[in-house]
């Protein structure tokens, strides 16, 4: 998770973006603990995926590319968390 965080960190940094660089700065715990939360929960292989391919449409400057894998990854993850309450709840019930 601390990759996860690094990656994240150093495309803001990257940006070159003083606003953006700031408000990564701003929720720098926030977002590091819960990195670490989703990692635990749905492992790396999700974050790992998407990063690459994220890292090399920004190598290439495409916008489009990078708007729709963040949407993906996002959604990716979101739908990970679901499943695993669905999951969790049921081996509770």
């Amino acid at each position: 998770s601390q990759a996860d965080y690094l990656f994240h960190r150093k495309i803001a940094e990257s940006s070159k973006n003083p606003i953006l660089i700031q408000a990564n700065h701003s929720i720098e715990e926030v977002l590091a603990n819960t990195m670490d939360n989703i990692v635990t929960l749905l492992g790396c292989a999700i974050g790992i995926r998407y990063h690459r391919l994220l890292l090399s449409s920004l190598r290439m400057r495409d916008k489009n590319a990078c708007e729709q894998l963040m949407e993906e990854h996002l959604q990716a993850t979101i739908d990970g968390i679901k499943n695993f309450l669905v999951v969790s709840q049921a081996t509770l019930a």
